[in-house]
């Protein structure tokens, strides 16, 4: 074999190897469960809920977490269980299971990277669902102490936390039939729901009709639209010039109306 080809076979293998490796990179920093394991702190910077914050406080909030590993089929928590504590998947999956009649209906698969029970730790209710492990999960817990102090960190921490909690609350609502019918599927719902306004208001504060608004959903509280009274979880159509007035503290989020999103 010639030089010229030893350089040219060299030359390729260099080629895939180089390729490989950055295949490999590409692997682990793209998927969660293996940045979990082979770099927390980007992992949970990776995480919706940290993004923001710097390196000085993700190193702290890696401090705070406590790793949990369970079998599969554990029980991390059950519907109706007090909630104090949220969870960050951080390997494997868990199945979010509601109990109606009797019957297991699956409201969602967490994956790594996902939040789960944080609805009950923002709101002091008891979980709304069960969580159960499929195959060996791990999960990084934080109590409702912690929580606390790590929302005074960032606004944008606090934003999220009511975002997820104000998506599952809504998803929830609708996925009950309770007097509306949805067309969307479940991702075109949630692409459509993220970009809607939230607002949070104090008892008797009047909550002025953004513009194109045309329903109303009340995530926490009770309000009164021209006389109605709305209490949480409630979904309401709006006009622009109806008078809508938080009864007790309330979060709402102001939706633009949707021709898939139907009263019954």
């Amino acid at each position: 074999m010639g030089p010229l080809i030893l350089m040219i076979v060299f030359g390729l293998a260099a080629v895939l190897i180089g390729i490989g490796v950055l295949v490999w990179i590409r692997s682990v920093t793209s998927d969660p469960a293996r940045l979990a394991a082979s770099d927390p702190e980007k992992f949970i910077r990776s995480v919706s809920l940290f993004g923001a914050l710097g390196d000085a406080e993700v190193n702290e909030i890696r401090g705070s977490l406590d790793r949990l590993e369970f079998a599969h089929g554990a029980t991390i928590f059950r519907e109706g269980d007090k909630g104090s504590v949220m969870f960050i998947v951080a390997g494997g999956a868990v199945r979010i299971i509601k109990f109606e009649n009797g019957q297991a209906h699956l409201l969602k698969i967490a994956r790594p990277g996902d939040l789960i029970g944080e609805m009950a730790l923002l709101s002091g209710l008891p979980r709304t669902a069960t969580a159960v492990c499929e195959g060996p999960t791990v999960v990084y817990a934080l109590d409702r102490a912690k929580i606390d102090a790590i929302k005074g960190k960032s606004q944008q921490i606090v934003d999220t936390m009511w975002g997820s909690y104000s998506w599952n609350v809504l998803d929830n609502y609708l996925r009950s039939g309770a007097h509306w019918r949805v067309k969307l599927s479940r991702p075109e719902l949630q692409q459509w729901f993220a970009r809607q306004m939230s607002f949070s208001a104090g008892m008797d504060e009047r909550l002025p009709v953004p513009n194109g608004a045309g329903m109303v959903f009340v995530v926490t509280g009770r309000i009164s639209i021209s006389g109605n009274d709305v209490s949480a979880p409630g979904l309401a159509g709006v006009l622009p010039d109806a008078q809508v007035t938080a009864l007790r503290s309330s979060r709402v989020i102001w939706l633009m109306s949707h021709p898939k999103l139907i009263p019954r």
